[in-house]
């Protein structure tokens, strides 16, 4: 036995490749033996290491080795609610992503090859364009940001908005001008049908690149990984780490609010505020969900006093499960707001069911 590095991870996956070949249709390993079904159960720190893919969101571009989501995105939300997921009567944004199977794959590349065939039909390649481009080609043409309605260099530059000069007009006219014909496009009469109409051609470039650097990163997972859909994840793994990221973040936010006099108004002292919400919350573990209390438990909520921060929790998963099915005694004190904390229950309820689905042998 080896320490589990990246290093012994890469020993490792040939041999691996060996007993996948054995599942094969077809695969005759010994005498008239059927293929194996062979899975593996991972943690997610040897999926990383073994898939050569995902990592640690704002870290790695590519974080999640499941989908092709990248990092800069991952707060957004999509631009069309999907249909599968999402329940139709609501209006909550959807962030749910397309699994990246072949299946899925295929179709990133059928649309990709579509788009490329179209922008094939000018006269300069797209990354001379994206090279000579007057307006920033980097900036997602899809999303406007507060940054880039205020650009000169963004294609969503807001020049009609009254503290813009005509100089920074006449100047940015001539940016999307120069920039539509360059790409052998048409240049409208108005400034505002020359933006709408650069910046439709700029989405279909966007996406392309986009496809095209999500299918190279998926390809290169393939070709010398197993299925992804063989290799699981740990529920165990997934359960305590997605818990202790939830009792964090409620955590974190209650001590903001403490610092912040939200909570405790009547104390006036930060750092006997601070004193008085850790106690609470320790109060809470030990008397309500750790033990109780004629029996209290001596759960210490790790914290810098100093810094007046929230320390790295650490639990073994008997007791995030604990934490989590009496994360509302948490809520009650942490989160002010009635209607932000009313969300959050109701979120809380559909994790602990997908989080009951999940530890069942069968689904």
């Amino acid at each position: 036995m080896v320490r589990e590095t990246k290093k012994s991870v890469d020993w490792m996956r040939p041999k691996l490749e060996k007993i996948d070949a054995l599942s094969k249709p077809g695969t005759v390993w010994w005498d008239d033996y059927k293929p194996l079904d062979v899975v593996m159960n991972t943690d997610m720190s040897f999926t990383w290491k073994y898939l050569g893919r995902g990592g640690a969101a704002k870290v790695k571009k590519h974080f999640c080795h499941c989908c092709t989501l990248t990092s800069e995105n991952i707060v957004l939300p999509n631009d069309e609610r999907c249909s599968k997921w999402c329940d139709p009567e609501s209006q909550t944004p959807c962030y749910h992503q397309t699994f990246a199977n072949n299946t899925n794959m295929e179709e990133y590349r059928r649309i990709h090859e579509q788009l490329g065939t179209i922008l094939a039909q000018r006269m300069r390649p797209l990354e001379d364009i994206c090279k000579r481009s007057c307006l920033n080609a980097k900036d997602d043409p899809r999303r406007p940001t507060e940054a880039s309605k205020k650009s000169i260099d963004s294609i969503h530059f807001e020049f009609w908005q009254e503290d813009v000069s005509d100089e920074q007009k006449r100047m940015y006219a001539r940016k999307v001008t120069y920039d539509l014909i360059m790409r052998d496009m048409p240049v409208p009469q108005l400034l505002l049908d020359q933006q709408n109409s650069l910046c439709d051609v700029m989405r279909m470039e966007f996406q392309y690149l986009e496809l095209g650097e999500a299918i190279a990163a998926c390809d290169e997972e393939r070709a010398n990984t197993i299925a992804l859909i063989n290799n699981v994840p740990c529920i165990l793994h997934l359960e305590n780490r997605t818990g202790i990221k939830i009792l964090s973040t409620i955590i974190q936010r209650g001590l903001s609010n403490a610092i912040s006099k939200v909570l405790f108004p009547t104390i006036n002292d930060e750092g006997r505020r601070f004193d008085a919400f850790f106690a609470s919350i320790n109060r809470i573990a030990n008397t309500m969900i750790l033990g109780s209390a004629e029996n209290p438990s001596q759960w210490e909520c790790p914290c810098d006093k100093t810094r007046r921060e929230l320390g790295i929790i650490c639990l073994d998963n008997m007791k995030t499960q604990k934490f989590v099915n009496g994360i509302e005694l948490f809520l009650d004190l942490c989160i002010v707001d009635e209607q932000e904390r009313l969300k959050w229950k109701h979120s809380i309820s559909k994790y602990r069911n997908a989080m009951t689905l999940l530890r069942q042998k069968m689904i």
